[in-house]
């Protein structure tokens, strides 16, 4: 809602308890997505890593997989001028 256009606009939405994402299903209209599995870093799928100490005590890196995603985000490359509407959305299954 408001009177001006919403200009660089972010949506974060985190997925559903108990679902997993479906791979490549967020879809919109020319935005940037990205994806959280701890809700504050958000990477495209290939860049998005976690590590995980190894026996030996040095860490290993992984690259995250779509059941691990916690949160996805939008980056709106156009404005939306006011009274405008668009959709935004993705896919899960229930666990």
């Amino acid at each position: 809602k408001g009177k001006t256009e919403a200009k660089e606009a972010v949506i974060n939405d985190p997925l559903p308890e108990g679902t997993s994402y479906i791979s490549s299903s967020a879809e919109g209209k020319d935005p940037e997505i990205t994806f959280s599995i701890d809700g504050k870093l958000f990477q495209s799928p290939p860049l998005l890593k976690y590590k995980i100490r190894q026996p030996d005590g040095k860490e290993a890196e992984y690259v995250a997989t779509p059941d691990m995603y916690k949160q996805i985000r939008w980056k709106l490359s156009k404005p939306v001028m006011p009274g405008e509407s668009g959709t935004l959305s993705f896919k899960v299954r229930v666990k």
